[in-house]
């Protein structure tokens, strides 16, 4: 049909747009104690501004629109890395944040001091994921032990007991959103699951379970059309569920293996089409002759091989975390200790 020509001929002139993308040349977020990149966060509707996590619990506000000035979080120390974060959405110099410093907060750029909202106050249970339903005024995060906590935006408990949602690890949550009441979670438990978030009360309550061979290491919702889900396994396989039946998933083939000094490597959307963009972790074992890193660009629908990032064919180490501004103008990547920001070439 003609309209599927027109959609297809669209996402692949966009995707020639992703594939040309090359470094920029200028300040890009740095933190003050040299640590791994554990999260990037793009500023749902101010496409300028970023936040980057580290490994150290810093927290870097960067503004692409004036790189230079730039603001931080103080650095927690070792074992305090930030495993999730999503700005508040009436206040962008404030940030909610899941660590594995075992609390949930509520941080300020300002320098005011963070709001704790949890502290498990053990060093067996700490925090792993962390969404914001604003429409319900809601934080939930996840713990490394498959449990998940629910909190008002500003701070009070909503469940007196943790919820059991998996047998392992959440290594990732969001809340479908815009009107819907799902809730979507990923664990090291090999499943992924759909919620509805007025029923949450213990493990077998979920709607529908997503099986997968490996743990999961994100299951992200397309935020061009609410209803595509986007998993990264924790060895050589993406997915793409399509709802309302989330069945008979597309299946890419793409190496990404997990390692123990590499930040998990997560596969995310382009908010404006069904494109998909990861960093790539070569190995021989799932193709001889791969050799070549970078950041691949799939489509979405179908998942044929665009290629890969031009700029990112020069950076050294592997872009674990890849992640557009609101826009799509700017793709960020967490790579190693460093961030790396990609646009459009500027015209000569």
């Amino acid at each position: 049909p003609l309209h599927t020509l027109v959609v297809q001929l669209k996402r692949r002139l966009l995707a020639r747009g992703v594939l040309d993308l090359v470094r920029a040349i200028g300040p890009v977020p740095q933190f003050k104690m040299s640590a791994r990149v554990t999260c990037l966060e793009w500023h749902p509707t101010r496409p300028q501004l970023l936040a980057v996590g580290s490994k150290n619990g810093e927290i870097i506000l960067w503004n692409a629109w004036d790189p230079k000035k730039c603001v931080a979080t103080p650095p927690t120390g070792c074992g305090s890395s930030v495993a999730a974060m999503k700005f508040h959405p009436d206040n962008a110099t404030q940030m909610y944040t899941a660590t594995l410093l075992s609390r949930v907060m509520l941080q300020d750029f300002g320098g005011a001091m963070p709001q704790v909202f949890w502290d498990t106050e053990s060093e067996r249970v700490w925090f792993t994921a962390l969404d914001v339903l604003q429409e319900r005024k809601m934080v939930l995060s996840g713990d490394n032990m498959g449990s998940a906590y629910a909190f008002s935006t500003t701070g009070e408990l909503l469940w007196p007991q943790p919820s059991r949602l998996h047998k392992g690890k959440i290594k990732y949550l969001e809340f479908v959103g815009q009107g819907s009441d799902l809730l979507v979670t990923a664990s090291v438990d090999h499943t992924v699951r759909i919620w509805d978030v007025r029923k949450l009360s213990g493990p077998k309550d979920f709607l529908i379970e997503l099986p997968h061979t490996q743990g999961v290491n994100s299951a992200y919702v397309s935020p061009s059309d609410r209803s595509s889900l986007l998993t990264t396994d924790q060895k050589n396989e993406l997915r793409v569920y399509r709802g309302p039946a989330w069945r008979e998933p597309l299946v890419i083939a793409h190496p990404h293996r997990q390692f123990q000094h590499l930040t998990p490597i997560q596969a995310s959307w382009h908010p404006v089409e069904n494109l998909i963009v990861v960093g790539r972790y070569p190995d021989k074992n799932f193709c001889a002759t791969d050799t070549v890193r970078g950041i691949d660009v799939f489509d979405g629908d179908t998942g044929e091989s665009f290629g890969k990032v031009q700029g990112s064919l020069d950076v050294p180490g592997i872009c674990s975390l890849t992640a557009f501004s609101c826009s799509g103008d700017i793709l960020a990547a967490g790579v190693g200790f460093h961030t790396v920001i990609f646009q459009a070439a500027s015209e000569e």
